[in-house]
C-alpha cells in the first residue's frame, strides 16, 4: 500500500475548503504515520500550464508547507485530473512495485480525487479513502460540505473505494506497511466474462477449481430437486479444454428456443437461459403456456427451503439470487414479484443452476470476487413473446450499474441467471487485479459463435 497525497498545493490549500482544519490535521497525521511505519508517501502536483499562475515555478504551484515532501519522497506532476492517467507515470511506477492498494488524500474531492479513485478502481487497485482527508470549495451548484458528502458517503463507498474512519486508517498504516491492506493476502476469485455468462457456464468454471468436483456433483444430485439431474463432462473447444455442465429436468434440457424463461402472459419471463447462445443451457423458462404448469416465487422458495438438504446460509444465497431475477421480471412486465409465475421446467432449471453455483462458491469461499466487464452480445433474441433486443430486458435491468458492452457478436451472451449470479457474488467489477493465480477453470457454453465461448475462473491470492 502507498499513501498518495494529491494536489495539496499552496494555491488551493486554505480555509475556503470544507473542514479545512480537520483536513489539515488528518493529512499531517497520516503522512507522519506512513513515514514511521515504512509506507511510501507519494505526492502529486497539478500543472495548469505556463502563464496560469499554477505551474512549475509559481508560488501557488508549490506544495503546502505543512505537508512538505521529505527529501527522498517521489513527486509526480500531472496536467490532467487523474493522477493515474498514463501520461503521469505513476501507474507504471506502482505496477513495477506490484502495489495493490492506494490510500488517497488531498484535493479536490469532486475533481482530481474523484478522477484518481475511479481510474485506480478501473486499473485493479483497492482505493482507500480515510474520512476528512479530501475536501473542496463551495460552488454555484453545491456547497463544499454537500460535495464532500456526495462523494464520500454515496458515490465512492461500495463502488469505487473503501471509505474508512481515521482509526482504521491509522491501523492500516501501522499494520500494513508495504504489504497491501492489513498486510495479509486474500483469496480472490476473478471471473472473466469476455463471452458473457450463464448459470451453467459459471457452474462449470467453478467446478474446475474446487478440490473434488465429482464429490460436489454427487452432493448436487442428492439434493432432490424435483426431476433434476446434473452431469459434467470435459470438452475441447477451439483447442481449449474445459468443462460442460448439463442440467436436465425429467430427462430433458430446455430447448434454446424455449429458453426465455417464461411465465404466464401477465407474468414474467425474460428469464434466463438462452436463447441465442452458446452458453446457456438454454434453459429456463419456457413457454407453451397452455401445456405446462407454472410456479410462483413462493413455490420456488418452498422447494429451496422445504425439499433441498442445504445449509440455511446456502438456501438464503439461492433465494437472494432468484429474487434478483424475479424483481427484474416484475419491473420489465409492470407487475409485482408475487404475480410472477415461471414455467415449471424453466423454474427448476434456474433453481438447479443457481443452487450449483452457490454450493460451489461456498466450497471455494473466496474473500473477494472480482468480475470483468460483461460482454452481453448484440442483436435480437427470440422468445415466446416475440423478438427482444439483446441484452434481454430482464438482463439489462439486472446489470444496471455494472460495466457491460455489446461487441460484434450477434446473440444473447449473458442470460438473466448468469447476470443475477454475477451481480450477487461480485465484490466489485473491473479489470483483473494483480493476482498470483493458483488455479484456472473454463466453463464451456453450448453454442458456437466462431470463438471460444466460456467463462474463465481464476483463483489466487491478492494483497
Amino acid at each position: 500500500m502507498v499513501l498518495l497525497v494529491i494536489d495539496t498545493q499552496k494555491g488551493i490549500t486554505d480555509d475556503r475548503l470544507f473542514e479545512f482544519e480537520k483536513l489539515k490535521k488528518n493529512i499531517k497525521e497520516l503522512i507522519a504515520l506512513a513515514r514511521e511505519n515504512g509506507t511510501e508517501v507519494i505526492f502529486i502536483q497539478h500543472d495548469d500550464g505556463p502563464g496560469t499562475g499554477f505551474s512549475v515555478g509559481d508560488e501557488e504551484f508549490e506544495i503546502f508547507d505543512e505537508f512538505a515532501p521529505a527529501k527522498d519522497e517521489k513527486i509526480f506532476i500531472k496536467t490532467v485530473n487523474s493522477a493515474l492517467h498514463p501520461t503521469v507515470g505513476l501507474l507504471d511506477y506502482l505496477r513495477e512495485k506490484k502495489e495493490t492498494a492506494i490510500m488517497t488524500v488531498g484535493l479536490q474531492t469532486n475533481f482530481c480525487i474523484d478522477a484518481t479513485i475511479k481510474s485506480g478502481f478501473d486499473n485493479g487497485f483497492e482505493m482507500i479513502v480515510p474520512e476528512y482527508t479530501n475536501s473542496t470549495f463551495d460552488n454555484d451548484y453545491m456547497s463544499g460540505e454537500a460535495t464532500y458528502q456526495y462523494y464520500n458517503e454515496m458515490m465512492w463507498p461500495g463502488r469505487f473505494a473503501k471509505c474508512i474512519g481515521m482509526d482504521e486508517a491509522r491501523n492500516l498504516l501501522k499494520e500494513g506497511a508495504g504489504l497491501g491492506v492489513k498486510g495479509k493476502t486474500m483469496k480472490t476469485l476473478y471471473l472473466e466474462c469476455n463471452m458473457g455468462a450463464a448459470g451453467d457456464m459459471i457452474t462449470a468454471a467453478l467446478s474446475e477449481i474446487v478440490d473434488d468436483a465429482d464429490a460436489s456433483f454427487a452432493k448436487l444430485n442428492a439434493l432432490d430437486i424435483p426431476g433434476v439431474t446434473f452431469t459434467r463432462e470435459k470438452t475441447v473447444k477451439y483447442g481449449i479444454t474445459g468443462t460442460y455442465v448439463s442440467v436436465k429436468v425429467n430427462g430433458e434440457e430446455e430447448d434454446e428456443y424455449d429458453a426465455h424463461h417464461h411465465h404466464d402472459h401477465e407474468h414474467s419471463h425474460d428469464h434466463e437461459h438462452h436463447h441465442d447462445h452458446e452458453h446457456h443451457h438454454d434453459h429456463e423458462h419456457s413457454h407453451d403456456h397452455e401445456h405446462h404448469h407454472h410456479r410462483s416465487l413462493a413455490d420456488i422458495e418452498h422447494i429451496v427451503r422445504g425439499h433441498m438438504n442445504l445449509p440455511e446460509s446456502i438456501q438464503d444465497e439461492v433465494m437472494d439470487v432468484y429474487k434478483i431475477i424475479a424483481e427484474a421480471e416484475s419491473h420489465v412486465h409492470g407487475t409485482t414479484v408475487s404475480e410472477i409465475h415461471f414455467h415449471e421446467v424453466g423454474a427448476l432449471d434456474a433453481i438447479a443452476d443457481i443452487t450449483a453455483a452457490c454450493m460451489l462458491m461456498d466450497e471455494i469461499k473466496p474473500d473477494e470476487v472480482v468480475v470483468s466487464p460483461v460482454h452481453v452480445g448484440c442483436g435480437e433474441v427470440k422468445c415466446a413473446h416475440g423478438i427482444l433486443p439483446v441484452p434481454a430486458p430482464a438482463t439489462a435491468y439486472i446489470l444496471r450499474d455494472v460495466p457491460i458492452y455489446g461487441g460484434n457478436i450477434r446473440g444473447e451472451l449473458c442470460t438473466p441467471t448468469g447476470a443475477a449470479l454475477l451481480k450477487h457474488f461480485a465484490t466489485r467489477f473491473g479489470n483483473m487485479p494483480i493476482i498470483r493465480v493458483k488455479s484456472i477453470g473454463y466453463g464451456i457454453g453450448k453454442k458456437d459463435f466462431g470463438t471460444l465461448s466460456a467463462v474463465r475462473a481464476m483463483l489466487g491470492e491478492t494483497n
